[in-house]
């Protein structure tokens, strides 16, 4: 398979989870996630107004909440993204909002970013990836008291965000304290417009959600997590 631009029509499934079998779930289930038709539209009537032009509208409040409402991360752009990487190597799992998502089957609210847990010794070749696709660095976070406590935020010319969260995968990190450890049964496959993505099992996604003052976006996340989270034996 040969590389592709996340901006073209290809999209494919994921690559293996650590640990385990090449193969992976042959169909979905779930229905295809939909489509923001006026999200699109602004999306491009943006893309089109020069950079020094946007960095003096961004300026205004009424711009920059009007970007984040129409400027987000959709599901066709998860898929390619996703693609990217299975096609550079690079092992990455669906987490926050699209985690979320990718486990129900379906898109269940919008999304300004895109949260992708990868190996901690993938983190310098994620960056590289995300850079030839146009994503520079933005920020980076350290909370020690979150369960994906270190974070590094990548953005692009439009302002859509990627956050980047490095893990060791059973074994000891350099940083344990800063780098999560997490067991190949912390990942599971999930699906998006009916492709099959690889994500963050839902109990993980769950206790994620825990620990911080949620806000509403998070709110709602949880509820449909509990929504489809296996009932505890009585």
């Amino acid at each position: 398979m040969t590389s592709v631009d996340p901006r073209s029509d290809a999209v494919v499934g994921p690559g293996p989870l650590p640990g385990a079998k090449a193969d992976r779930p042959a169909t979905t289930g779930g229905p295809a996630c939909p489509s923001k038709r006026s999200g699109a539209s602004a999306w491009r009537i943006y893309r089109s107004v020069p950079g020094v032009l946007r960095r003096a509208f961004e300026r205004v409040r009424f711009v920059r909440r009007l970007k984040r409402r129409v400027v987000g991360v959709r599901s066709e752009q998860v898929l390619r993204l996703v693609e990217h990487f299975e096609t550079s190597g690079l092992a990455v799992w669906l987490t926050g909002g699209w985690g979320v998502d990718a486990l129900v089957g379906r898109q269940t609210r919008w999304h300004h970013d895109l949260d992708l847990v990868v190996r901690i010794e993938d983190e310098e070749a994620v960056a590289a990836c995300l850079a030839s696709l146009g994503f520079e660095p933005y920020a980076q976070f350290e909370v020690p008291e979150a369960g994906l406590s270190r974070s590094s935020v990548y953005r692009d010319a439009l302002g859509r965000h990627i956050d980047v969260h490095p893990v060791t995968i059973e074994g000891p990190g350099a940083e344990p304290d800063l780098t999560p450890t997490l067991g190949s049964d912390c990942f599971g496959w999930g699906s998006l417009g009916g492709r099959i993505v690889p994500c963050l099992s839902t109990d993980v996604q769950l206790a994620l959600h825990r620990g911080y003052e949620p806000r509403r976006r998070d709110l709602q996340d949880l509820a449909t997590l509990q929504d489809i989270a296996p009932s505890e034996p009585r």
